[in-house]
């Protein structure tokens, strides 16, 4: 190992050198601080850079130090804000800065009524011109725009029935006449809530009174919807009860209901009891043989009175209309009868009235030209004596021998007619069926030929017309025409079948037979023939 060794003058040298650098460091320092000087006096004369540099929390907490002693002054100062003579009141006691509430002394605005002691209150005229004033005006109107929205309206129907909620299952509450003025608060969907002029609250339906849909556009919805009550229902405790058409047994059975059926009740009548049936029949039923919950007899609505049983049985046309002479187009037209003439009925036959005329003939018209309510026609009597239908002139001229003639169908055309009509031989048959599986007479004709584009009805007699065909005599016939059989099972035409040549008819003949080719050269179908026609195909 080597030691180097130091000299005395070597270590005095290394001193005097420290010493040296520590001098130069020192002089250094100086400098620096007299060089920045002038910076920190430019800082220290501006304002905006010496606010800058100060914290927020201290501008917050030299705000606090100067309002609270301020607040406690004004405090201390309350007398100044009282704007009438009097009393004063007692001075809030001035806050501290313990933390506890700030108080600002009452400002005492009471009256002073020793002024107006002796004279007297001033007249409502005395303000006419102020509340004339348009800004005055102004401010009133501001105050009905923000009071409580309502609708002006009044009733459209004649009696219209006002009622205890927003529906039908509601209880009638009693019926205002037309023109009754209503003032409308609130709506639920088709219903408003209003009041009478004597303060009443009532439901009516949005279709009962004027101006419904502004009224419904504008109302808010309404703000209490009472519950529903309890149903108006009865349970039928008598196998077979009678159901009719009035309020008594003078009326017409119209149904009977068997024990167990729940029905609506809607309203009553010495005893009797208007229903809705399970099917949505309207009728009435006696209240002997009905269990009903107590409670619900008393909200019924009593009816005033009752249809009369036995009305007069008159009808009015609403405009002109044929009068034939038996129930039925093919029946020869005998009259017109303008409108507004009064009929008599005294008869029906299905969808026609036997009438008598002012003056004194008898005619039939059709149903639906001749205005007749439900209750009128259970009343009038079925008519028995139905005239014979008139033979057409072809059928006259075959039974004469002089013969008729139409086109005849293509071979393509009666062949095809033929083949379709012969492969439902076999079905049976069923009255009103006119479908494959089922067919009565008429129906099947129907079916077939309207596969070939010719729509036919459901009648024999009334596929007898020139609407689908040409009259032909019974001499030339051919396959594919459709022959007619009059007074079968009733009087006039009353079957049809498809002509297939050779003198056979394919048809369905009765109940329990099935459709079949039958000749109508027999004694039988030869008595009932009545005529044909080729139809247009």
């Amino acid at each position: 190992m080597t030691i180097e060794r130091y000299s005395h003058a070597d270590r005095d040298l290394e001193a005097l050198r420290r010493r040296a650098q520590s001098r130069r460091h020192a002089v250094r320092r100086q400098n620096a601080t007299l060089m920045a000087l002038p910076a920190l006096i430019r800082s220290t004369l501006s304002p905006g850079r010496w606010a800058g540099s100060v914290p927020t929390r201290f501008w917050l907490h030299l705000v606090v130090i100067l309002l609270v002693p301020m607040a406690a002054l004004l405090s201390t100062r309350g007398e100044l804000f009282v704007l009438t003579p009097g009393p004063v009141a007692p001075q809030a006691t001035p806050a501290t800065l313990d933390g506890s509430m700030l108080s600002i002394g009452p400002i005492n605005l009471a009256p002073e009524l020793s002024a107006y002691e002796g004279e007297e209150p001033v007249p409502a005229s005395a303000f006419a011109e102020i509340l004339a004033l348009p800004e005055t005006q102004s401010i009133l109107a501001r105050s009905e725009m923000l009071a409580p929205t309502t609708f002006a309206s009044s009733v459209v129907g004649d009696q219209v029935n006002v009622r205890n909620g927003p529906g039908l299952i509601y209880d009638v509450t009693g019926k205002l006449t037309a023109g009754t003025p209503l003032t409308l608060e609130g709506v639920v969907e088709d219903w408003f809530v209003g009041r009478t002029a004597d303060g009443q609250q009532i439901w009516v339906a949005a279709e009962l009174v004027s101006d419904a849909s502004t009224a419904q556009a504008i109302l808010p919805p309404a703000r209490e919807i009472p519950p529903p009550p309890p149903p108006k229902i009865a349970t039928v405790r008598e196998e077979g009860l009678s159901v009719r058409d009035g309020p008594g047994t003078a009326y017409v059975k119209l149904d009977s209901l068997q024990a167990g059926t729940m029905i609506d009740l809607l309203s009553r009548y010495e005893g009797w009891f208007e229903v809705r049936l399970p099917a949505g029949n309207i009728g009435w039923v006696t209240s002997e043989f009905l269990t009903v919950a107590d409670g619900v007899i008393e909200r019924l609505e009593v009816l005033p009175g009752a249809p009369d049983p036995a009305p007069a049985l008159v009808a009015v046309t609403d405009g002109s209309v044929n009068l034939r002479g038996g129930p039925g187009t093919a029946y020869p037209k005998i009259a017109t009868a303008a409108a507004g003439l009064q009929f008599e009925l005294i008869g029906r036959y299905k969808e026609w009235f036997k009438v008598r005329t002012p003056e004194g003939k008898a005619a039939w018209v059709s149903s639906e030209v001749l205005p007749v309510s439900a209750y009128i026609a259970r009343r009038v009597p079925a008519a028995r004596d139905i005239p014979a239908l008139p033979r057409p002139q072809s059928a006259v001229a075959a039974a004469s021998g002089r013969g008729g003639s139409a086109p005849p169908l293509s071979a393509a055309q009666a062949g095809s007619v033929v083949s379709f009509a012969m492969q439902f031989v076999g079905t049976p048959y069923v009255w009103g069926g006119s479908r494959p599986g089922a067919f009565d007479c008429s129906g099947y004709t129907k079916y077939v030929y309207g596969q070939f584009g010719l729509s036919l009805p459901h009648s024999a007699a009334g596929q007898y017309s020139q609407r689908y065909g040409t009259f032909i005599d019974k001499a030339n016939l051919q396959p594919g025409d459709i022959v007619f059989f009059a007074n079968t099972y009733k009087r006039g035409i009353s079957h049809v079948g498809i002509y297939v040549g050779g003198g056979m008819v394919v048809q369905a003949l009765a109940e329990g037979v099935p459709l079949s080719a039958v000749s109508m050269n027999s004694g039988y179908w030869q008595s009932k023939y009545y005529g044909a026609i080729r139809p247009r195909l």
